[in-house]
């Protein structure tokens, strides 16, 4: 099994064949729908009186159809031609020296499953242009998911509120590679639940088997957790959704572990 999903996911994540399940099921209530699928990745946000950004959760719909973890970044999607065209943030000099070198064109063509790959600085001559190849065309964005400085202008119609439902539909149902990565976060929390067995038998708090269960699951390349893990011994674990983590296990006879991984935004939960 282990070896049936690694074969799987060599490939690439199956982007372009989702926004063609996307336009598919938009087509069923607008037969004659034509023009661009519009999404944004998650912005990067700063704390509150801190120079340091918030933890980065990059928006489902947009991985839906690009695979691409990376945050401001855009994605265009021209339904008659199938072409998918991806957009990264361009090169900062200043962030080069605090972050190191972020992801090339060249890089993102290779990882991802796009046709074209283009700075965000480019966004608007694209949107421009790929309107004026399609008269009386329609983008397909999102509300409330678009930047300020993102026009539609030369669009004959927009329509935020359709893409948004037709995703919801189309993730339902997984395809294999979706599937895989499903079985591959919960190949490695299972691998994370066994080390806390383990360990249960010489830990002391709480914490202790919570960092346990963080640290397999890091290791493994899945830092991410779709919730916050359950780690409640002896009456707390009647408590439906303790989040505290941190009791003495001393005199207590009971362990629960709610909790799993995520790989690539595709979580598992046991």
């Amino acid at each position: 099994m282990v070896r049936d999903f690694e074969h799987v996911l060599k490939g690439k994540y199956p982007a372009k064949a989702h926004a063609k399940r996307v336009v598919e099921h938009i087509r069923k209530s607008k037969p004659d729908a034509n023009g661009v699928i519009y999404l944004e990745a998650s912005v990067t946000k700063m704390q509150e009186d801190n120079d340091a950004a918030e933890h980065f959760r990059q928006r489902r719909y947009f991985y839906y159809l690009t695979g691409c973890n990376v945050a401001d970044c855009s994605l265009a999607y021209d339904m008659q031609s199938e072409k998918s065209i991806l957009f990264i943030p361009p090169i900062d000099p200043d962030d080069v020296i605090w972050s190191g070198l972020p992801l090339s064109p060249s890089e993102a063509l290779q990882q991802y499953d796009v046709d074209e790959v283009k700075f965000t600085s480019e966004v608007n001559v694209t949107l421009t242009h790929l309107a004026k190849e399609s008269p009386k065309s329609t983008v397909f964005a999102i509300a409330n998911q678009v930047a300020d400085h993102v026009t539609f202008l030369q669009f004959s119609d927009k329509d935020f509120e359709t893409v948004k439902t037709a995703i919801e539909i189309c993730r339902v149902v997984k395809d294999e590679y979706e599937v895989a990565m499903i079985q591959k976060a919960n190949h490695i929390a299972s691998q994370a639940h066994r080390a806390v067995m383990d360990r249960a038998k010489t830990a002391t708090t709480e914490q202790e088997l919570y960092a346990v269960f963080l640290e397999r699951c890091i290791s493994k390349a899945a830092p991410e957790m779709p919730y916050h893990p359950i780690v409640a011994a002896g009456r707390a674990a009647a408590t439906l959704h303790y989040v505290h983590n941190n009791a003495p296990l001393k005199g207590k006879l009971n362990l629960l572990l709610d909790a799993g991984c995520e790989w690539n935004n595709y979580a598992s939960d046991i």
